[in-house]
């Protein structure tokens, strides 16, 4: 007996009718929250069923860097996000949604990725209509590699880096009103906090004293840049603003460099400026 499987090369993820370059993995769920009411004099105890809260479902997306552009980055601020995964055999599309988690992360011997996650409180599943679908081919394919990234920290670019991972929670409060089987609105739970960590082979960084940290914390604008290895044109740039340094550690072996890891963060409060960090662009 033969088994038909869906092949990855005719699936494809699309964002507002735009296919997404460099997917690896896609995720589409939905959640029906609800509870069961019970009744005294029920055989049982059980009357049935409620639904607690609206209906949503989720997805997630990883990809590797193979573009200077990312759609995504430009949908922060909406709460309309359409999109589908598309196969030969199937479709899971979704209505309403929002970018609710993002994330970007590299390491030695690794494709630069990204990751993303959505809630979508309209419709979904494999009946729901989205966007006419793009029909644009690709365009060049570029990919990034580890000793193309470049880190500007403390004042200098550093080319010694082993692994660094960006990421960021974008948390919405849906707000419900009787009757609607939708949330009304959102309110965005501000500041929005932008994390960053990542290691270095150590050549001339010295520890700050942790008593003088205290009262004159390290804090500084970070600048993450990923090139062409063959040309060194830029393909990607994330830029945090104001980033306090919260975690460093210190590691060596024999036979082994010295290796530092930092934790940065940075608080950011607006999704304009979100926006900004995942284009690299500098605000104040």
């Amino acid at each position: 007996m033969s088994i038909n499987r869906v092949a990855y090369d005719s699936q494809n993820v699309y964002i507002e009718g735009e296919r997404l370059q460099g997917v690896q993995s896609c995720v589409a769920s939905w959640t029906s929250p609800e509870s069961y009411v019970n009744a005294i004099g029920y055989e049982g105890g059980f009357v049935g069923t409620s639904v607690d809260e609206p209906l949503f479902s989720q997805i997630e997306i990883d990809r590797i860097i193979l573009s200077p552009y990312d759609p995504i980055a430009s949908m922060l601020n909406r709460v309309d996000i359409s999109g589908e995964a598309k196969s030969s055999a199937s479709t899971f599309a979704f209505t309403e949604a929002f970018v609710d988690s993002y994330s970007c992360s590299c390491a030695v011997g690794e494709l630069p990725t990204i990751s993303c996650s959505m809630t979508a409180y309209g419709d979904s599943g494999g009946g729901v209509s989205a966007l006419p679908i793009s029909s644009e081919p690709d365009g060049d394919i570029i990919i990034a590699t580890p000793g193309s990234l470049e880190l500007d920290v403390f004042g200098h670019s550093s080319n010694a880096i082993q692994s660094f991972e960006l990421s960021m929670n974008i948390s919405r409060e849906p707000v419900s009103i009787i009757g609607q089987k939708k949330p009304e609105h959102y309110i965005v739970d501000f500041p929005i906090q932008v994390d960053c960590a990542f290691e270095l082979i150590i050549q001339d960084y010295a520890s700050s004293d942790l008593s003088n940290f205290i009262c004159s914390p390290r804090q500084q604008d970070i600048n993450l840049i990923f090139r062409d290895c063959e040309s060194g044109d830029e393909i990607r740039r994330f830029f945090m603003p104001k980033a306090r340094l919260v975690d460093y550690s210190q590691t060596a072996g024999i036979g082994d460099s010295l290796i530092a890891s930092f934790s940065y963060k940075s608080l950011v409060m607006s999704l304009d400026n979100v926006e900004k960090v995942l284009k690299g662009e500098a605000f104040l």
